[in-house]
Order: structure tokens, then sequence, then C-alpha cells
């Protein structure tokens, strides 16, 4: 009997043990970890804010002087070193991965996008901007884009943090039509220039093959201008509503990618057209209507049902009249 009390005793305090170190795992998990990683983007936003206002004073050289340096001296041609805008000195001086800043109106998505210089492509996707393990990752180019070559097509990758809400959770708020209409511009200001582009698109798409083709979303460059509108138009056909945009062969687009849980190896992608000089920055947002056959994986269909739509080509699309986004000359 006092063997049996003994053992009782053992495993009560063994129960309790195990419940307090769950309960301490679960609050560091979904608090204090989510705390710690909302302040440090804090303190990135607050030192991007501060020099971007003036506030911070700063010793680099403008634009203008910078690209100067490619002047002969001595018999010798020093290194052209690209054109840096100042505001992101002080975010330059802490690390020099840094390509631009993001912000996406009606969501919390307001964070410098990074690009390693590592063979690892996907460096940033579990480090922070100082370089440490963060499961929250951080925004980052996609390997195949390029500030400093002008690719026609940009890639931001971040992680869906559905613990913390923190990177491109709340991406997804674009998946719903009246969102759109809401905040239809969103904001990528490089180290090169300032940039705003209007979303024309939103699309699923699978990056495992056993759920159908693959569509290759992160092309950075392309041949020529009509293989890049064959892009364009891949990415129009997917899309779940209709954006009042239209597009064209001298036109550079902005995608921002994510991880989405319709099922294994799904994303969601939010495709935004830079907005040209002169033009009118916010669209007409009323005029933006659903899809109501956008083209998904293959495994969309076995899951949630529907018809799988014909699609052609940008080339035959175009001759058959469907194309009433394209702004081009063919």
């Amino acid at each position: 009997m006092r063997l049996k009390g003994y053992l009782r005793r053992i495993f009560y305090w063994a129960g309790m043990l195990l419940l307090v170190c769950s309960i301490g795992i679960l609050l560091y998990e979904y608090e204090i970890e989510p705390y710690i990683a909302k302040q440090d983007a804090e303190a990135v936003r607050e030192l991007y804010d501060k020099e971007a206002e003036g506030v911070i004073p700063v010793n680099t050289p403008e634009p203008e002087e910078i690209a100067e340096r490619g002047t002969v001296q001595d018999g010798r041609e020093e290194e052209v070193k690209p054109v840096v805008k100042t505001k992101f000195s002080a975010l330059l001086e802490k690390n020099t991965d840094v390509k631009g800043w993001l912000t996406v109106p009606g969501t919390n998505i307001d964070y410098p996008v990074l690009q390693s210089d590592r063979e690892d492509g996907e460096y940033y996707l579990y480090h922070n901007f100082d370089k440490k393990k963060d499961k929250n990752g951080s925004l980052f180019l996609d390997k195949r884009s390029s500030i400093e070559e002008n690719t026609r097509n940009l890639v931001i990758h971040g992680h869906n943090m559905k613990s913390t809400g923190l990177m491109f959770h709340e991406l997804l708020k674009y998946t719903r039509i009246d969102f759109y209409r809401d905040n239809p511009v969103i904001t990528f200001d490089s180290i090169k220039e300032d940039g705003k582009y209007k979303v024309f698109a939103v699309f699923r798409t699978n990056n495992n093959k056993k759920h159908g083709p693959v569509f290759d979303y992160m092309a950075g460059n392309f041949e020529d201008q009509e293989e890049f509108m064959e892009f364009v138009y891949q990415i129009e056909v997917r899309s779940i509503y209709h954006c009042p945009v239209d597009i064209c062969e001298e036109d550079s687009i902005l995608l921002l990618s994510t991880c989405s849980y319709e099922m294994d190896d799904f994303r969601t992608v939010v495709a935004a057209r830079k907005i040209r000089a002169g033009e009118e920055a916010v669209p007409d947002t009323s005029k933006a209507k659903t899809n109501d056959t956008p083209l998904y994986p293959d495994k969309w269909y076995d899951i949630y049902k529907g018809i799988k739509p014909e699609i052609t080509s940008f080339r035959q699309a175009l001759k058959e009249g469907g194309l009433w986004w394209y702004c081009g000359n063919q």
C-alpha cells in the first residue's frame, strides 16, 4: 500500500510538471516569442522611419554623387557602385542585405525586404533582420529577382505566420475583393528608387508537381516582350477577381508570395503593376469584379470541385479579342 501511494505521488507530480512545462511552452510560443518578434520589427521600422523623415543625420552622399564614382583617376577606373537612396543608410549599416521597404495598406505589412548574397537563396526564410534564427523569418527577394539589374518581375517571399500574425499573414486579406477595393495600391521603395504598384491580380497556385503542372511565377526576366505578356496572361487567367488595371509590354511587376493552406505546398500570390510616370495612382476599384472561372491547380478541382476552364495563350486570346486588360500595340 505504501508503494502504491508513493507511485501515485510520483505520477501526480510528474503530471503537474508536464502540465507546467506545456503551459510554459505555449506561453512562450504564443505570447513571449511574438512579443519579442514584434518589438524587433518595430525597432527596425522606427530606424527606417526616422531616417526617411530626416530625423537621423546621415553622411551618405546623395545618389548623384554615388553614381559619379565611375570616373577615371590615376589611370584607373573606379568601380561604379549602384545608386542607393540615403533613407536606407542606417539600415544598410546594420545589414547590407537590405534591398528595400514594403508597405501594404490595411495590413501590418511594413517591413524591410532583404536578399542574401549566400548560395542559400532562402536564408531569410528563418532569419530575422539581425541575421538571428527566427521562425518568423523576414521578407526577402527571390534569388531570380534583382534590384540592381532592374528585373521585370520582382518576387518577394514571406511566411504566413498564423501564430504571430507577422510577415505575410495579413496578405491573405487580398483574397476578399472588398479588401482589394479599399487597398489597391502597394508601396515598395527599393534602395534605388521609390515605387508604387497597382494590384492587378490575386491567385492561388501549387508548388508541388503532384498537384498538377507548376506555374513558374518566380521567373525574373524574359526572352522578349511576348514571353513577358504570356507570363502576365498566365497570371490573369488565375486571378480570383478582375482588377481595372491595364498592362503592356513596357511595364514591370511585383509579386508578393506566401504559403496558402488550402492544401500542402499551395501559395497565395498578390500581383501588382508598377505605376507609370504621370499615371493616375488609384484605379477605379468599383469596376473590379469576381472571376467566376479562375484557373486553379488540378488538385483544387479534386477537393473543391468545379470545372477547370480551358485556356489558350496570350497570342491566341489576343486574336479572339478577350484581353480587356492588354494596352499594347499588337
